[in-house]
């Protein structure tokens, strides 16, 4: 690029090694040298697509030229109103705010005059380019050994740790704001349990209307004497009621 008086504006290479990558370059090159890096660049590979567009900017720049010229008329006779008939302070002060705009207006067409004659006087190349699909990457020359394995793995779990006590700290920091308020639903909620836990301890101490109170004799009745199945053979006579008579 640097023969071609060009320069790379952007670079983006994605893939990772050992397979096929692909890579984006937006290029910066003089008008007179477009035709030339083209040539240049397609003769780095096998050509796929190539297209080119262009932007008619003369319009545009015309119209700002135009408008600058309006602009800086404008501040003029500001500036001169306010040598001249500006008495008061408000007077003063809103022809200054005037001015003020005006400038803006022309330090935004100024510069948009500048880029567009930047883009006039440069092309914008965008190549796009991927490795051929024969490409063989190269082999590691000497293949991980056990020690290498085991030195990975604990600096993987070590960062794993870090990242994980990062987040821990970041979570807390979070709930620090809400710490108030989780204290409070927290012994609102031992008091209901405490609460919760008397009432279910707490003896009877009348019973229900409805279940009336029970005697002893209503609880558990008297046994009652069953007549004999068969009554004696020899029953005893009756004595008179008198005792012993003579």
């Amino acid at each position: 690029m640097e023969e071609h008086k060009g320069y790379v504006s952007k670079s983006d290479v994605t893939g990772d090694i050992g397979s096929r990558r692909t890579a984006t370059w937006t290029l910066k090159v003089p008008v007179d040298q477009f035709r030339a890096v083209l040539a240049a660049l397609a003769a780095l590979g096998h050509p796929v697509r190539n297209s080119s567009d262009s932007q008619d900017v003369t319009e545009e720049f015309v119209d700002l030229q135009a408008r600058v010229k309006n602009f800086k008329v404008e501040e003029e006779t500001l500036n001169k109103l306010l040598k001249e008939s500006a008495v008061k302070i408000e007077d003063i002060l809103k022809i200054r705010e005037q001015i003020k705009n005006v400038r803006g207006d022309i330090e935004r067409a100024e510069g948009r005059m500048k880029y567009l004659s930047t883009m006039a006087a440069m092309s914008t190349v965008t190549m796009t380019a991927r490795e051929d699909m024969t490409y063989v990457p190269p082999l590691p020359e000497t293949a991980p050994t056990f020690g290498d394995e085991i030195e990975g793995t604990f600096s993987r779990s070590v960062n794993a740790l870090k990242n994980t006590g990062q987040q821990l700290t970041l979570v807390a920091v979070g709930l620090a704001p809400w710490s108030p308020f989780i204290l409070i639903g927290l012994l609102f909620f031992r008091w209901a349990i405490k609460k919760l836990i008397a009432s279910g301890n707490t003896p009877a101490t009348h019973r229900s209307p409805r279940e009336p109170r029970r005697s002893r004799s209503d609880a558990d009745p008297a046994p009652v004497a069953l007549p004999l199945a068969h009554p004696p053979a020899h029953p005893e006579p009756e004595k008179p009621a008198g005792g012993e008579g003579g």
